[in-house]
C-alpha cells in the first residue's frame, strides 16, 4: 500500500541534530509516513546514525550521495524516490510537532488543496521563540495570480520556505517543479515557492506553528556575501524567463529581498564599494525600473525613482534608512 505522505530530509554533517529531527518525525500521529533521508556526502558520523536508525525503523529509507551536491539537488533526489501522494520537507537540524502532518493532510484533503502551509516557530538558543508568519487561517483559491503575488508573496503571507508546506506530488510532477542547484541560485526555496505560486490553484494557510526552526549563529551563510546577491539575481532572472506575465510582481519581490541584503552588506567596513558595484548592475536597474513604471502606490513609486536616479551616496542612505529595518 502506497503511503499518503513522503517526507524528504536532506542532511549534510548533521550528527548533532539528525536523531532529534528523525525522532520528531517518527513521533507523528499520522501513521504510514514514508521518510526519505538524503545523506548529501556527509563526512562526520551522520551516516552511522542513519544506518542505525533505519535498521530500527523500516519507514526510514536512506540515500547516500557520494559527494555533496547541495540541498536543492539532494531534495530533488529524494523527490525522485518518493511514493507518497503528498510531499513534505524537513531540515535535519529542525523538529516538527507530533500532529503536524495529520492536521495538514486533513486540510489538504478537505479542500482539495495543492499546498497547505503552517506557521513556523523560530527557536533561539535561550529557549525563547517567536512566530515567523502572520497568524491567520484561510483557504485561498487563486483566480488572479498577479493579485496573489501582490497580496501574499510580496507581503510574506506565503512564506519563502518549503519546510512548512505539505504539497500534492502530482501538482509538482504535472508542472515540472523542482529545486535549482545551490551552485546557481541562492535561496532555492524562494524560487521553488515562486514556481508553485505561479501554477497552484488552491492553498490553505494554517496559523499553528507546527514547524520548529532552530536559530544558530552559524546556521546561515553570511549576509555580507556579495555572491549571494549575484545568485539572487540569477534566481529572479530564472523566474522571469519562465513566467513573463508575472514579471512586475517578481520585480517587486526582487527589489525587496536584494535591497535588504544590500543593507546588510553596508554594515561591513568594505560594504560601500561592494554595494556601489551591485547598484550598477543592469538587472538591478531593470527590477527598479519595472517596479517604478507599473506600481500604483505613490510611496513605492517615489522610492523606486530615488533608487534609480539619485547619486549613489543618496541611494546608500535610502537603503540603510529604509531597508535595514525590514527582515
Amino acid at each position: 500500500m502506497l503511503p499518503l505522505i513522503t517526507l524528504v530530509i536532506p542532511t549534510y554533517n548533521n550528527e548533532a541534530t539528525i536523531k532529534r529531527c528523525l525522532d520528531s518525525v517518527l513521533s507523528q500521529t499520522q501513521k504510514g509516513i514514508e521518510i526519505i533521508v538524503v545523506n548529501d556526502g556527509s563526512t562526520d558520523k551522520t551516516q552511522e546514525i542513519l544506518e542505525e536508525m533505519s535498521s530500527e525503523h523500516k519507514s526510514i529509507k536512506v540515500i547516500n550521495m557520494e559527494k555533496q551536491s547541495g540541498q536543492g539537488i539532494a531534495r530533488n533526489v529524494g523527490l525522485s524516490h518518493a511514493r507518497g501522494q503528498y510531499i513534505g520537507f524537513v531540515d535535519a537540524d529542525d523538529t516538527i510537532s507530533a500532529d503536524m502532518y495529520e492536521n495538514m493532510l486533513k486540510k489538504a484533503l478537505e479542500n482539495d488543496a495543492d499546498i497547505v502551509q503552517c506557521n513556523i516557530a523560530n527557536i533561539f538558543p535561550d529557549g525563547k521563540y517567536i512566530f515567523q508568519l502572520p497568524k491567520f487561517d484561510r483557504v485561498v483559491h487563486v483566480k488572479n495570480r498577479k493579485a496573489y503575488f501582490n497580496n501574499y508573496l510580496f507581503r510574506t503571507g506565503h512564506s519563502y520556505e518549503c519546510c512548512n508546506k505539505l504539497i500534492r506530488k502530482s501538482f509538482l510532477i504535472d508542472n515540472n517543479i523542482k529545486f535549482e542547484s545551490n551552485d546557481k541560485v541562492f535561496s532555492e526555496d524562494l524560487l521553488f515557492n515562486l514556481d508553485m505560486a505561479a501554477k497552484m490553484n488552491t492553498i490553505v494557510f494554517m496559523s499553528e506553528p507546527y514547524y520548529n526552526y532552530y536559530q544558530y549563529k552559524d546556521s546561515h551563510s553570511k549576509t555580507n556575501d556579495t555572491q549571494k546577491i549575484e545568485k539572487l539575481c540569477v534566481l529572479f532572472d530564472t523566474f522571469y524567463k519562465r513566467e513573463k506575465e508575472l514579471r512586475f510582481e517578481c520585480a517587486k519581490i526582487a527589489v525587496l529581498i536584494i535591497m535588504i541584503n544590500l543593507s546588510h552588506i553596508l554594515k561591513e567596513r568594505e560594504g560601500i564599494e561592494s554595494a556601489k558595484a551591485i547598484l550598477r548592475r543592469r538587472d538591478i536597474k531593470k527590477y527598479l525600473a519595472e517596479s517604478f513604471l507599473k506600481t500604483r502606490k505613490i510611496r513605492h513609486k517615489i522610492l523606486m525613482l530615488l533608487l534609480l536616479v539619485m547619486p549613489v551616496k543618496i541611494k546608500i542612505f535610502i537603503i540603510m534608512f529604509y531597508y535595514s529595518r525590514l527582515r
